[in-house]
């Protein structure tokens, strides 16, 4: 099942590695209203945004997937940001999305990729790719919405959360927020997936 979502909140066990990853990795702008040692709002272009608090003895792991969109010469940047965070030793894993019998691919691939997919030091898989003509215009224009401390975001902003479900189950977890939200549920794979 796959959710449109401002806002997503991930509670992590330190917030200093949350902003490294957030932050210096995804390029996220930190909220600066917002104290330092107890929460992290990290915004993710001018409409979305992280919420990441460490109240938690365990961080919390999203059960599915997280897609960031950038433009290209941001995911260009992020793409370079992986290679040198690697090197420094960071432990971050790369998969690749499109090809279920490798787990990871080689350092060299990572800047002839237009996608990315990432698992950071929380154990949250994040989708990084580059934005389709119609996500950039709406990601890019103030005028959808714009959220304080967004200027300098390398990311446009989060496209889609998705939210990994028991065989079977997608249509009847949709139907929930269709009855309750009135979200609009749209059907793919035939009934496997639905996005709302």
């Amino acid at each position: 099942t796959t959710i449109l979502s401002p806002t997503l909140q991930l509670m992590v066990s330190l917030i200093r590695s949350a902003e490294d990853f957030y932050c210096k990795f995804l390029g996220c702008m930190r909220v600066a209203s917002r104290p330092r040692e107890a929460t992290l709002h990290s915004n993710c272009g001018y409409l979305t945004q992280f919420h990441t608090g460490d109240k938690m003895k365990r961080s919390q792991q999203w059960r599915g997937e997280i897609e960031i969109v950038y433009s290209s010469t941001g995911l260009q940047e992020v793409q370079n940001r992986l290679k040198r965070m690697i090197k420094q030793g960071l432990k971050i894993s790369t998969k690749d999305r499109h090809n279920r019998n490798s787990n990871r691919f080689e350092k060299e691939e990572i800047s002839h990729r237009r996608d990315i997919s990432v698992i950071g030091p929380n154990g949250n898989t994040f989708f990084l790719r580059e934005a389709n003509d119609s996500q950039s215009a709406f990601f890019e224009n103030p005028r959808n919405g714009y959220r304080k401390f967004s200027k300098g975001s390398l990311p446009l902003g989060i496209s889609s959360i998705t939210i990994f479900c028991a065989k079977n189950t997608s249509k009847s977890i949709s139907k929930f927020y269709l009855d309750i939200f009135q979200f609009p549920v749209r059907y793919d794979h035939e009934n496997t997936k639905a996005t709302i």
